[in-house]
């Protein structure tokens, strides 16, 4: 690839990515304010990047489908909803998915790869998530029909923002239904075979023992319920990313920079 490539175009951004080469280009950052410096600082090529500033698609003032920043499935297919019924409003800050039942949500339109729940793994949730009911589910990575292996942020008992696999489960001390965007944080597998963990800046890190490995594939991605619809959460959306690995500390806070510059996420 060289700089003969039309300004722009997939193969340009995918240059500019893997070579740092200008932060932010005169027409402005094609992915969004702050999100290619973002991928820099982070030095992670995302499996799945959303962000509602960028590729929305709306049924009057409803949601049919939120496309990965690129516009171009560089990082994971679009989130979509055909039925209109259960299309997440818009209401121009945020994607507001009800939490009712044979309510609303996105589901990836395929699988996304590399997106395997045998591997190690981060999950990134910029939300305001409301539902204060326990089993209520945020965000999924999982299998169709709600069936297995899922690795999910939700609600548990308290009530407090958990993450759950299909085994094990882990209880961060910070409560939904604050009105407050959130950063929320999650790993699998992060320290032994099955195990999951949160962080939702700044309160600790905390994750489970180890768990029943869970089978390997790529998974889809569900927003504000299962992948089949079940277990509807009331949230706020402004963002979701994943990629393959674990997180350090100097990634942690640059998300609290991006997530408070450009989503106005307040920290717990």
């Amino acid at each position: 690839m060289t700089r003969a490539a039309v300004y722009g175009s997939a193969a340009w951004r995918a240059w500019k990515h893997d070579h740092h080469w200008a932060t932010t280009p005169p027409s402005g950052d094609p992915l969004g304010a702050g999100n290619t410096a973002l991928l820099s600082n982070l030095a992670v090529t995302p499996l799945a990047f959303y962000d509602v500033r960028k590729n929305l698609t709306l049924n009057g003032s409803n949601v049919s489908s939120l496309g990965d920043v690129s516009g171009a499935g560089t990082y994971g297919p679009a989130l979509v909803q055909a039925t209109s019924g259960n299309q997440p409003p818009w209401d121009g800050t945020t994607i507001n998915f009800s939490g009712g039942a044979g309510g609303d949500y996105l589901l990836a339109g395929s699988t996304v790869a590399g997106l395997d729940l045998s591997t190690h793994l981060t999950m990134v949730l910029v939300a305001d998530i409301q539902s204060t009911t326990t089993g209520a589910f945020a965000a999924v990575v999982g299998a169709a029909a709600a069936g297995n292996p899922q690795w999910r942020i939700d609600t548990l008992t308290g009530p407090v923002i958990g993450v759950n696999d299909q085994s094990t489960s882990k209880a961060s001390t910070v409560a939904p239904g604050s009105g407050n965007i959130r950063l929320i944080i999650s790993n699998v597998n992060v320290v032994a075979t099955g195990s999951v963990g949160i962080e939702i800046p700044n309160t600790a890190f905390v994750f489970s023992g180890s768990s029943t490995a869970m089978a390997a594939g790529n998974q889809f991605i569900a927003i504000g319920a299962a992948t089949s619809g079940s277990a509807p959460c009331a949230l706020r959306l402004r963002a979701f990313l994943a990629w393959a690995g674990t997180y350090t500390t100097a990634q942690r806070d640059t998300l609290k920079t991006w997530a408070t510059t450009y989503h106005s996420a307040v920290l717990a």
